[in-house]
Formats: C-alpha cells, structure tokens, sequence
C-alpha cells in the first residue's frame, strides 16, 4: 500500500447561491488552486518522506478541463465521487418524481445537519450524497431505458476523465504492477434482477 498526503481543494468554496433564483451554482475554481503549491507538496511527500505523492479532495466540483493538470501536479490519486453523484442526481432523465423523492429523503433524514443560514438548494445539494442509503432501490427499479441512459452518462464522463486524467490506455502498467486478487461475492438478489433487465 502508498503512504499519501491528503489534500484538499475547500470544496466549499465552490458553491455560491444566485440571488434571485436561491439555486447553487460553480465559481470559477481555477482561482482556488494552487497547482505550484501541490506540486511543491508532492515534490517535499515523496522526496524527503518517501510517500506516493499527494490525494485530492474536492476536485468533483472542478471544470473537467482542470483535470489534466493533477497528474503534472504530483496527485497520485483525485477524488472524484461527488461529480458522479450529481451526474446522477442532475440527469434530464431521471424522472421528477425521483429527485422529489431525494430531496424529501434529504430533509426528513438529515435536517439535523443543516448549516446555519444555508438555503434549501444548498441543503439538498450538500447532503443529497446521503440519500444513497434510502434510495439505492429506488434505482434499480428504475425503468431499462432510463437505466441505460444514466450508465451511458457515467461511461461517457469516465472515459473523459481517464483521457484528461492521463490514465487511460493504461490496462498493461495496471497488470504489470498490481495484483488482482479474485474475491468471490454474490450479486444481491436485486441488484441481479436489475442486471438481468438490462442485458
């Protein structure tokens, strides 16, 4: 296992709320990072302690385009898992009964975790990551066109950020380096069902 140095890019920053429609929207975050410093970072991780080099955080919320300066910055791992979630969460084919169902889901669970003065669209943008845990179901019962139409938007929105990330075509440095060990685990009885409709 790399020994890494966390870094984070204060995600926060990157929501502001519009005035007059009270929706979240992105700053510019090309203002908030420091890519001289990370490298600076990285170069003092790995060459005066011996670590991998340093982890992002909070890149979800960056233009894609930002993307391929990490790798030249000394980041050896970008999380990236919030930029999924609103791919999802924001897709024109998820049904409005859907995101109503997330947003309800939002402040009947977690209405204990609401930031002072924050409005409800940044309520529901920051916590609707949560809302996995009580809609997972809901998902996979989800009609095959539509499921098909949210994994098409993933693949795509992967394979754009290997490209930018400077990871893709990389299946033989993959096998070379690491070992895959093979760990038998069942397919939950919906999740096969799910599987079997889009097939």
């Amino acid at each position: 296992m790399f020994r890494k140095l966390l870094v984070l890019i204060g995600a926060a920053c990157a929501l502001a709320t519009l005035p007059a429609s009270a929706q979240v929207a992105r700053a510019p975050l090309d203002l908030f990072v420091g890519y001289d410093t990370l490298r600076a970072i990285a170069d003092v991780c790995q060459g005066e302690y011996g670590l991998a080099g340093v982890v992002q955080h909070g890149a979800s919320t960056l233009p894609r385009e930002q993307l391929s300066r990490f790798p030249g910055a000394g980041a050896v791992e970008i999380h990236l898992a919030l930029g999924f979630n609103n791919l999802l969460f924001d897709h024109p084919r998820l049904p409005q009964s859907v995101k109503d169902e997330i947003r309800a889901y939002v402040f009947e669970h977690h209405a204990h975790e609401r930031a002072v003065g924050e409005t409800d669209a940044q309520f529901v943008y920051n916590l609707r990551k949560k809302s996995w845990a009580g809609m997972k179901q809901r998902f996979f019962e989800l009609p095959a066109d539509i499921q098909a139409d949210l994994v098409s938007s993933l693949e795509e929105m992967f394979a754009d950020m290997f490209e930018r990330m400077n990871v893709a075509e990389t299946e033989e440095l993959v096998k070379r380096y690491t070992d895959t060990p093979i760990v038998p685990v069942s397919v939950p009885a919906s999740l096969a069902r799910t599987l079997a409709r889009v097939a």
